[in-house]
This record gives C-alpha cells, sequence and structure tokens, in this order.
C-alpha cells in the first residue's frame, strides 16, 4: 500500500473523517481531497503529523512496515486487538478499559 491508500484507510479504521483529522492534527483539510484525487503526494510533515495522531509508525505510514504501531515487539494478535480498540468509538473505548482494569485487578497472576 501507498502512503494515500494507508491514510484513508486509517481514517475508516478509526471511525473518523479528513474533516476531524485535519482540525485536530492541524493539518489543511484541502490537502486530504487532493491526495485522494491523485493531484498532490502528501509531504513528509503532513506524514508525520498523521502518524503521531493516530499513533502509528512512521514506517506504517511509508509503506515500509505491516505493523502500524510503534514496537515491533508486538505478537499479530496484539496487534489485532488493537486495531479493534482503535475502531472503537469513546464509549466503546471506556467499557474495554474497565474490563481490562477489573480483569487486571482480579486475574493477574492467577492464570
Amino acid at each position: 500500500m501507498d502512503t494515500v491508500e494507508i491514510i484513508f484507510n486509517l481514517l475508516q479504521e478509526n471511525n473518523t473523517t479528513a474533516a476531524i483529522v485535519s482540525r485536530e492534527a492541524d493539518i489543511s483539510e484541502s490537502l486530504f481531497s487532493h491526495w485522494k484525487r491523485g493531484t498532490q503526494k502528501p509531504a513528509i510533515d503532513a506524514v508525520v503529523k498523521l502518524a503521531k495522531y493516530f499513533n502509528i509508525s512512521l514506517e506504517y505510514m511509508l509503506g515500509l512496515s505491516e505493523n502500524p504501531y510503534l514496537s515491533d515487539n508486538l505478537t499479530k494478535s496484539e496487534t489485532d486487538l488493537i486495531k479493534k480498540y482503535n475502531a472503537l468509538d469513546t464509549e466503546g473505548k471506556e467499557a474495554i478499559d474497565g474490563i481490562l482494569d477489573f480483569a487486571v485487578k482480579h486475574y493477574k497472576g492467577k492464570i
């Protein structure tokens, strides 16, 4: 995948829009349209901002790694869990956080 495909996949996977990300990551919204139409390629400063915004590696954003997360020590199962978590809305993430807090408190070291 190229960087533009990765950017638009990230928008979809994270249930967000170019308008929201452009505001929160300080990137011109019109750039997303240029990228989608193929009239411009993302500049490195925009790619860096998006990598920080989505909390993923720059190597992934550039298509140099298949692992989007910052640690290459994650297993495929751990990576899949992170993808699922990132796809949740705020309420879903809060629910999962509560479940994990409970599990860690009650089961840590027992399995």
